[in-house]
This record gives structure tokens, C-alpha cells and sequence, in this order.
């Protein structure tokens, strides 16, 4: 698979990925099923991409680059909701200062403290965290037995600490859901380790994860599974089925994204909503959330509104200006840049 054609699977993939996100939002039947993996799809996508880095000071260097990339545009949107929703409480007569002070501090919290309008950015510091965590361990530790070790250990710990999460033994949120990053950095390292195996993905394992797929979404249906699973919870049900369950429907999601390179318009589609994808998961519940305000609609609409909206917002204002760019997209150059760096930062942005 040439390098043209590997970059816009990934984009596809990511754009399958995103419209699951507002499907598993939009809260229909399929939510209890898709939320099992639409996010680790993400976690692969950027595991794959990522490249070894040589040196402690490359490290740093990379780790300050990947934290600008995705805190500028993090920060940027928290603030423009923060004073939208600021502004709304002081119009209904709210002057309690000790209430903003508060709710600030809850939102630069973030973790489970993120709901409502800020209810999915909580993946971009998990994801952020996953980067680097997984970063230094394998610029730090060279033995690649060493490094799935140490990934293995942090994956029993994840579940350890659900088990005690929900029998109240912990009470507090780990600030900017550190303590997630246990877990996903299982399904980053997979995407890296697994990389040629994804590259081309052989139809014995397609058709392996499409057969487990819908044995898991059938035992579920006739309730024999019990199948329990989210990330941003801490709620982990159980400890194989937690790796399998999603990873099995990220390859098979994955090597549809690899199919649909050769049908034009939904590629299209699909690697435009992929590339929108930042601004589309920020957006998507503060648009929907106002417009309920005063209509009532199907989840379809919540969908095509959570779509449509941010990608008319980026196409329209974010990429047309470059302080906008910056602080909205976590971009400085001007276009979407063709050199191999650039394709990795932009494409592991989400």
C-alpha cells in the first residue's frame, strides 16, 4: 500500500471513528454496542503512526510539540464555551461568584468533572498522556519485551483500580483522566507494535474480527455477556475482554477504511470528516445542546448537526485565518503539509 493511500485509510478511519462518537452521543440503540470501541480506534490510528524517537532530548522536544498541537486547540475551545455558558448564567441573574470560581476550577480539572458541553474533552488529555507515556517508555527502555511488560502491568492496574473505583475504596477523580491512560496506552502500543500487520490487513484476520465482532453484539443482545465498558468511567468489566472486545472491531473497522480507499465519494466523505475530526468532537454537544434548547429532534439530526456544523466552522473560519488556525486547530503552517513529519503530527492529532 503506497504511502497516498495508507494516509487517507487513516483518515477514513478516523472519519468512521468520529461518526461513531455522535452516534454513541446521540444515544440510540446502537450506543451500548458502539461505545465499546469507537475510541480505541483512535488510539490505534495514533499507536500505528507513531515513530521511534532517538534521544532524550528529541523526547522533549516531541513532548512539547505534541502538547502545543493538542492543548492550544483543548484550551481554546474550553474558553470559548466557558464564557458562552458564563455569559447565559449572568443573564439569568447568576452573580454568585463563588459558583464560577468553582465550576472553573472543575473544567480545568477536567476527567469526569467534563460533562454537558465539555463531555468529550476529556479524550484529548487521556490521549495526549497516552502519547507520551508510551513515548518515554519506549525511548527509555529498548528492550521491547520490557516495554509490552510494563504496558501489560499498567493494563492489570487499570483494572484494579475500576475494581476499587467502584467499590467506593477511591472517591476522587484523577485530574485531566491521567488514570485512564493505564488502559488505552494497551490499544496505543497495539496500533505500533501491530503496524505491519494493520498496514494490510489479511482476510483470514478480517474475517476473524468480523466473526467475534457479532458473536460479542449477540451475546450482549440475549444478555449472556454483560459486557460493560467506559473509559472515561473507569469501568472495566473484564480483563481479556476489555483488549479483545474492542481491538476485534477496530480491525475489522480498520480494514473496511483500507476497502473504501477505492470507492471515491465515500473516501472522500469520510477522510474529510477524518481530518475535521478535532473540531467536530469539540463542537458536536455544545451546537446540539443549544439548538434542543428550543427544538426537539431524532437522533439522525443530532448527528448531522454534530457533522455537519464544525465542518463548515473549520472549512469556513478555523483554516482561513492563521491565529484561528492556531488556536482552534493547533496548526501554524498554512496548508496541510506533505512532509512526512507534518503528516504524522496532523494525523495523530485525534
Amino acid at each position: 500500500m503506497n504511502n497516498t493511500n495508507r494516509e487517507k485509510w487513516l483518515d477514513i478511519a478516523k472519519g468512521i471513528g468520529i461518526v461513531l462518537i455522535l452516534i454513541d452521543h446521540s444515544q440510540n440503540f446502537l450506543s451500548d454496542y458502539v461505545s465499546w470501541f469507537h475510541l480505541t480506534i483512535f488510539f490505534v490510528v495514533s499507536g500505528y503512526l507513531f515513530k521511534p524517537i532517538d534521544g532524550i532530548e528529541n523526547l522533549i522536544a516531541w513532548i512539547k510539540r505534541r502538547t502545543i498541537v493538542l492543548l492550544v486547540p483543548y484550551f481554546s475551545f474550553l474558553l470559548c464555551i466557558t464564557i458562552y455558558r458564563y455569559v447565559i448564567e449572568i443573564l439569568k441573574g447568576n452573580y454568585n461568584i463563588t459558583w464560577f470560581i468553582k465550576d472553573f476550577i472543575a473544567k480545568i480539572y477536567g476527567g469526569q468533572y467534563l460533562t454537558g458541553d465539555y463531555a468529550p474533552f476529556w479524550f484529548i488529555t487521556c490521549l495526549l498522556g497516552t502519547q507520551i507515556f508510551f513515548a518515554v517508555i519506549h525511548t527509555l527502555i529498548k528492550s521491547k519485551k520490557v516495554q509490552i511488560a510494563i504496558i501489560m502491568f499498567f493494563y492489570i492496574l487499570s483494572h484494579v483500580e475500576s475494581i476499587l473505583v467502584h467499590n467506593k475504596a477511591i472517591t476522587f477523580y484523577v485530574p485531566l483522566a491521567a488514570d485512564v491512560v493505564l488502559i488505552t496506552i494497551a490499544y496505543y502500543a497495539f496500533g505500533f507494535y501491530c503496524k505491519k500487520l494493520l498496514a494490510s490487513i489479511p482476510i483470514y484476520i478480517q474475517t476473524l474480527s468480523l466473526i467475534l465482532s457479532i458473536a460479542f453484539v449477540a451475546l450482549q443482545a440475549k444478555n449472556i455477556l454483560g459486557f460493560q465498558f467506559e473509559l472515561k468511567y473507569v469501568e472495566y468489566s473484564n480483563v481479556i475482554l476489555d483488549f479483545v472486545i474492542p481491538i476485534s472491531f477496530t480491525i475489522f473497522l480498520l480494514a473496511i477504511s483500507q476497502a473504501l480507499t477505492k470507492l471515491k465519494f465515500t473516501s472522500s466523505t469520510l477522510s474529510t470528516l477524518g481530518m475535521t475530526s478535532l473540531t467536530i468532537m469539540y463542537l458536536h454537544f455544545p451546537l446540539n445542546l443549544f439548538i434542543e434548547k428550543f427544538i426537539t429532534y431524532p437522533s439522525v439530526v443530532f448527528i448531522l448537526v454534530g457533522l455537519i456544523i464544525p465542518l463548515a466552522m473549520e472549512k469556513a473560519l478555523f483554516q482561513k485565518n492563521l491565529l484561528l488556525r492556531f488556536l482552534f486547530l493547533g496548526k501554524v503552517k498554512g496548508k496541510r503539509s506533505t512532509s512526512i513529519d507534518d503528516k504524522k503530527q496532523v494525523t495523530t492529532i485525534i
